[in-house]
């Protein structure tokens, strides 16, 4: 992407996170023109903020289209967040793109498989994840966790939450310390200790990890905590990483639990940052 593109699309998602939608489609549709995938996705957020569906479906169908092996879930992502558009086409091209992902995508694809169903499926692409490398292993063992305590199955559950427990390599050390915490509250048959759960921290610049806050979520819900489980996916669908597919997650997590979410909005004293993954 060129410099000014790259201007462009951060201008805008500056502007949208302030609400200012009117003034980002006026910057960065221009340059979304060109095919560069961050405006297109800044615009297709422009339009389905002002309530224009189609623009908004055309131009994220585009990015995907465009570049299917780093976005081909992104338009079912963005139909089944915005709850609009032709999700049916949306997930049929997720799954034809789904073998041509990049590695570095390959969470997105265990993202997808698990929203769409296929949750034994997506516990093997988190696993390939850590195998492959991926920035935080812990979360990816965490939330194939999770997926194996949605199947009832408490020993695989159990042995991948031990896996992250152990991993100690800096600088994830909070999301290590997430795992134990898991582990505590499972153990001791308590519920998960929430106090030391907010002193975690991603240390990059303070921000919250996604990632992190949707994983809690999760295990809150699979434990009986309905209302904590909402709080947390209410800060991972307001956080700054649009489109990321943990941000996904938690808004797709809100709807199906009947808590109204806008997922064009960004949560009051939410703060933006650098982040390395969605």
């Amino acid at each position: 992407m060129s410099l000014p593109q790259a201007r462009a699309a951060t201008l805008a998602n500056f502007l949208m996170r302030r609400g200012h939608y009117h003034q980002a489609q006026r910057i960065v549709v221009p340059t979304a023109q060109t095919q560069a995938a961050a405006p297109m996705m800044a615009a297709a957020r422009c339009y389905a903020a002002l309530g224009d569906w189609a623009a908004g479906e055309t131009w994220i169908r585009r990015d995907t289209q465009h570049y299917p092996s780093y976005n081909g879930c992104l338009w079912y992502f963005w139909c089944a967040m915005e709850q609009h558009g032709n999700i049916a086409a949306a997930r049929a091209f997720a799954v034809r793109s789904l073998p041509h992902l990049n590695v570095r995508e390959l969470m997105t694809g265990a993202a997808f498989d698990a929203l769409t169903g296929h949750p034994h499926r997506a516990i093997q692409v988190y696993l390939a994840c850590v195998r492959f490398g991926a920035p935080d292993p812990q979360l990816d063992l965490l939330q194939a966790a999770m997926l194996a305590d949605s199947l009832h199955d408490s020993a695989l559950r159990d042995s991948l939450i031990a896996r992250a427990a152990t991993w100690h390599m800096a600088p994830l050390a909070a999301y290590t310390q997430l795992a134990e915490l898991f582990q505590k509250a499972l153990k001791l048959h308590q519920p998960l200790d929430l106090k030391a759960v907010d002193q975690l921290e991603n240390r990059h610049d303070r921000i919250w990890h996604p990632v992190l806050l949707f994983t809690v979520g999760e295990f809150l819900k699979l434990n009986g905590d309905r209302k904590d489980a909402i709080r947390y996916f209410q800060l991972a669908a307001g956080h700054y990483s649009f489109y990321g597919a943990s941000h996904v997650e938690a808004v797709i997590a809100l709807h199906r639990m009947g808590i109204p979410v806008n997922p064009n909005a960004t949560l009051p004293g939410s703060k933006a940052g650098p982040t390395h993954r969605p």
